[in-house]
């Protein structure tokens, strides 16, 4: 499973808050330079977008289930679902990029091309420390997905 965040939503919510708000599942975040739709309020609350995908497993409702969890867990956290039109995450992502809306967090779409074009943030080492391979697949020697055994299994 891979995960980016933003950079404005890392900006605006510190990494530890995102941390917790993706905990629910089981991904890491980057960062991304086009500001995405992380906007800070007068209060301090922020909106956050999150494209994925739905599949027979990964369905809607887990995807729902997972994100109010974490808006539970993370106070003046607004989570916005995008879901990708196609298995084409990545086409999708780089499209809504191009118009100035890459999703402040992602999942499932590969970080090649992002990373390079500094839209994304690494994974510090104290953020992959729970992980059995911390620095799988690595972009210019920085993490900026989790390793693949990090796949959430739905609730039964």
């Amino acid at each position: 499973m891979r995960l980016g965040v933003t950079r404005s939503t890392r900006a605006a919510l510190g990494a530890t808050a995102i941390a917790t708000a993706l905990a629910l599942t089981s991904c890491a975040a980057g960062e991304s330079s086009t500001g995405g739709s992380s906007q800070g309020g007068a209060k301090g609350n922020a909106t956050l977008t999150f494209l994925t995908f739905e599949t027979p497993n990964l369905t809607a409702k887990y995807w729902d289930d997972a994100i109010a969890r974490a808006s539970a867990a993370v106070p003046g956290v607004t989570v916005k679902k995008l879901v990708a039109p196609s298995a084409d995450r990545v086409g999708y992502a780089k499209q809504l990029a191009a118009s100035g809306q890459l999703p402040d967090i992602m999942i499932g779409v590969s970080p090649n091309g992002f990373a390079q074009a500094g839209q994304l943030a690494a994974w510090s080492d104290a953020e992959l420390a729970d992980f059995v391979s911390p620095h799988a697949n690595p972009i210019g020697g920085k993490v900026y997905q989790l390793p693949y055994n990090s796949q959430p299994t739905p609730l039964v």
